[in-house]
């Protein structure tokens, strides 16, 4: 290949190969003969971004989980929103799933896989929750598999490097402003050298082995198993991927390889794993929820993306906003007389049939230790997850935005236990129809990741609720 081609250049030239629907069919199948189920821990809801028609759960006592067992549910995932825990934390709640799935798998006598689902500009905690699931389950799997591609997000890994793509641009993940999260910062954005930097050093090259997207493209299934079978038991396999069809083949060989794992993905992996088809998106009709009342939109992201994106609601769309003043909030002396004074704001404006976007202020509030800033974010979190279960009327929609603002208000304030999802809005976001014992019954809940979409997307997701011309 053309060393002076720029990255840009050599990932068009390669991601040219078109989707081969009989590679899910095929994924299905293997599927079918292994009759396990496979669970994702999803460390926040913005997970379910690549799916359509599956369950999702926000508990994972054994109760439930054996009833998901006991009706042989193909796929399913956990929200755990461990993602607004510290690494401690993450570990104690894998470790919890993972031996209330251990006893159920016991006691109904089914087999079961696990992905741990997680941010595909690689924040998170890893190793810490591969790590506690491992020992936990006390067996150790054939290979730890690194597969965070985001097809629909723009994000792909190539020659090892994971990328963040956005207008046709591609910039090496470890150069974005996701690289500089306070909580989960790195440097690296060749993948064999972030385990090793997230590891401690623990993981040393020669126990990384990289799956390229030449040998996926240039062998055929049937070989790429053969190869993943030589691979050394324990080691991590770090995977390309610029399309479905690259993921699509990777799965069905590692499935034909009969090598046991656990995997730390983002969300296209769980799709093509599953044998997932693609579904159109999700139109007005079945976006519809008609309480008669204006529609509520919360933003609790603060990355550059979403700043962008509300920006440009602000400008196009006809709907009432208000900053939330995270300086304000963290200070007060009286934080109840500010959520009532919230409460009967927002309920004026939503019975007055206006729709109201509610946002933090843009300005990041930061601490040099770890868990503080997790703290900060978890109070925010949890006065706008007070604000929503305190509201006495029911909004026509319900747009969260962010990963932990929407599972905290999906888990605190909404009282989702079990919902089903139902497939996207927008390219990777998705929609959830919650549940009867929720706040708002039969609710299209839809979850606005802060990373994804372009400057417009909220807008777009505005105008499809209404059923205008996008």
């Amino acid at each position: 290949m053309n060393n002076q081609m720029t990255i840009e250049e050599q990932i068009r030239q390669w991601q040219s190969n078109s989707p081969d629907s009989r590679l899910v069919r095929q994924i299905r199948k293997e599927n079918e003969k292994l009759d396990r189920t496979l669970v994702v821990l999803d460390d926040d809801p913005t997970g379910t971004q690549t799916v359509h028609d599956l369950p999702v759960v926000t508990s994972w006592d054994e109760e439930l989980l054996a009833e998901l067992f006991r009706e042989k549910t193909p796929i399913f995932y956990v929200l755990t929103n461990s993602r607004s825990l510290n690494a401690e934390q993450a570990r104690d709640l894998i470790a919890t799933i993972a031996r209330n799935l251990t006893a159920v798998s016991e006691s109904t006598g089914r087999d079961y896989s696990v992905i741990l689902r997680s941010d595909s500009t690689l924040r998170g905690h890893h190793p810490a929750e591969m790590d506690a699931l491992i020992e936990t389950i006390g067996k150790e799997p054939d290979l730890k598999v690194l597969h965070p591609a985001f097809i629909e997000g723009g994000r792909l890994t190539f020659n090892g490097v994971h990328y963040a793509g956005e207008d046709g641009r591609y910039l090496p993940c470890g150069e974005t402003e996701y690289a500089q999260d306070p909580t989960f910062g790195y440097t690296s954005s060749h993948l064999s050298d972030w385990i090793i930097e997230k590891t401690g050093g623990r993981v040393s090259s020669d126990q990384v082995v990289c799956l390229s997207i030449d040998r996926i493209r240039n062998n055929s299934v049937e070989d790429l198993a053969r190869q993943i079978q030589l691979i050394s038991k324990g080691n991590y396999l770090v995977v390309d991927a610029l399309s479905y069809h690259d993921i699509d083949k990777f799965c069905l060989a590692l499935l034909k390889s009969k090598r046991s794992f656990v995997a730390r993905t983002a969300a296209s992996f769980v799709a093509s794993m599953g044998g997932i088809e693609q579904r159109p998106l999700l139109s007005a009709e079945e976006l519809a929820y008609h309480s008669g009342y204006g529609g509520l939109i919360i933003a609790g992201s603060f990355v550059e993306k979403t700043t962008r994106q509300l920006n440009k609601l602000i400008e196009q769309a006809d709907l009432r906003h208000k900053v939330l003043d995270v300086k304000q909030l963290l200070q007060t002396e009286d934080r109840e007389r500010l959520l009532q004074e919230w409460v009967k704001t927002t309920q004026r404006y939503i019975e007055d049939n206006q729709d109201l976007l509610i946002y933090t202020s843009r300005e990041v509030v930061t601490t040099d230790e770890v868990n503080k800033h997790l703290d900060i974010g978890k109070r925010i979190s949890t006065f706008i997850s007070d604000l929503v279960r305190a509201l006495p009327v029911t909004p026509s929609f319900l747009i969260a935005k962010g990963g932990i603002t929407s599972s905290d208000i999906a888990t605190e304030a909404l009282n989702v236990k079990k919902a089903r999802i139902m497939g996207q809005i927008l390219p990777g976001i998705p929609v959830w129809e919650l549940g009867n014992e929720s706040k708002y019954p039969g609710m299209p809940y839809i979850i606005f990741p802060g990373n994804v979409g372009g400057d417009e997307a909220l807008v777009d997701a505005l105008r499809r609720i209404k059923g205008e011309e996008i």
